[in-house]
């Protein structure tokens, strides 16, 4: 590099939680939350429903509208039944992630969690 030139300024990383799930409405909520709230919140959430039959995806709706998420958030979903498959899914949306979260539905999550993981 020329002395006159400064160096580039590291950016953030590109943080993504891929979160797989079937028929859980029970938790998802919840977990959901926990993510959102995170001190270092995710760039990017992709959500993989497998073909879930308690509207496990109206809560996910519902949560991301109240929390008023500003980063990318994606739908999806996945009828082949088995977490390989929506993991899978989920996987072939991650082009431009530095950094990929995969979380469990029925879990609750600290808030340094995300800010933890990029730290690593």
């Amino acid at each position: 590099m020329p002395p006159h030139q400064n160096p580039p300024t590291p950016r953030e990383p590109v943080l993504a939680v891929l979160l797989p799930y079937y028929n859980e409405a029970r938790f998802i909520g919840d977990t959901l939350r926990s993510l959102l709230r995170q001190r270092r919140q995710p760039d990017r959430i992709i959500l993989v429903d497998n073909a879930s039959t308690d509207g496990s995806e109206a809560v996910c709706r519902q949560v991301a509208a109240e929390e008023g998420y500003a980063g990318e958030i994606l739908f999806l979903r996945e009828p082949r039944p088995g977490k390989v498959n929506t993991l899978e899914t989920g996987c072939a949306h991650l082009d431009g992630c530095d950094i990929v979260a995969t979380c469990d539905a029925d879990l609750h999550y600290p808030p340094h969690y995300l800010e933890r993981i990029v730290t690593l």
